[in-house]
């Protein structure tokens, strides 16, 4: 996410992110412009996806996935 901004603070793009990310950055360059569902119209939907590095395993990494597949209902060894 600091990544996008950053770059979208140095005028390479635009990025859509969460408004808890955009009530924390301090960036005059950067400006942040709500999108409620009615103002979405025909926005496709928006299918999210974990990533993670392959061998990390980390407790930090196993705890959001464990919530990650709790709150989905999937597994790992369907991926």
């Amino acid at each position: 996410t600091q990544t996008a901004l950053a770059l979208v603070s140095a005028e390479v793009g635009c990025s859509l992110t969460l408004a808890s990310v955009a009530a924390n950055l301090n960036d005059p360059h950067v400006m942040f412009v709500p999108v409620a569902a009615a103002e979405a119209g025909d926005l496709p939907d928006v299918h999210l996806r974990a990533a993670w590095r392959q061998d990390e395993q980390g407790p930090a990494v196993r705890a959001v996935l464990d919530i990650l597949l709790e709150l989905t209902g999937a597994s790992l060894a369907e991926y």
